[in-house]
């Protein structure tokens, strides 16, 4: 059977490189783009932990509160002082 399969890519060239071409790059780019999604997705839940876990968050409590909504006028003022007083 491979035998047969082999002998007919090699006797007529030009009609097999087409299909052998067309699945080449179509395996290749499966593989890239899984590698890259993957490597993607992997990046997001580790600064997604990093952000919401990892680190001290300072905020107050009217923000904490409405935190979903991204509330800017409960947002911390003087943030510099507060950046000294925590050092």
């Amino acid at each position: 059977m491979i035998k047969f399969l082999l002998k007919g890519l090699l006797r007529d060239k030009s009609r097999s490189r087409l299909p052998v071409l067309v699945v080449t790059i179509g395996v290749t780019l499966t593989v890239l783009m899984h590698a890259y999604i993957t490597g993607f997705m992997g990046d997001i839940i580790e600064i997604n932990a990093r952000f919401s876990y990892g680190h001290l968050k300072v905020m107050t409590r009217g923000y904490a509160d409405n935190m979903r909504q991204s509330p800017n006028d409960l947002a911390l003022l003087n943030v510099s002082s507060l950046i000294d007083d925590l050092k």
